[in-house]
């Protein structure tokens, strides 16, 4: 499952870090990885609850939803894993260290809508 490692080089843990959080050996997950075996249910979930997305997400049968609250109304939509850990760290952040983040986005598109 290509995802797998994705989403763990996308937070930067380790193999073993994974693998002792949800009680499988390193060479295990590494097999999932590399698509030589694939994880059990019991697994899935683990790795779901671990990484924050659904296991359609996991076993490539849906985008991964992101649910946000706006003004009292909640929406969802489909975001990849960087773009959830951007938006999660964002979320931490003081109101004047967003509106940077914001400018530096903007410019950024700018530039890249120039090219």
């Amino acid at each position: 499952m290509k995802i797998l490692r994705e989403l763990r080089n996308d937070i930067g843990i380790t193999l073993e870090q994974l693998s002792g959080y949800i009680g499988f050996s390193k060479s295990i997950v590494s097999k999932w990885e590399r698509g030589d075996s694939q994880p059990t249910a019991s697994a899935i979930i683990k790795l779901a609850q671990y990484y924050n997305v659904t296991a359609d997400y996991l076993l490539g049968l849906d985008k991964l939803g992101y649910t946000v609250e706006l003004e009292d109304k909640e929406f969802r939509y489909s975001v990849d894993q960087a773009t959830k850990v951007i938006f999660d760290e964002v979320q931490k952040l003081d109101s004047l260290s967003k509106q940077n983040i914001l400018g530096y986005i903007r410019g950024l598109s700018k530039r890249l809508a120039e090219k």
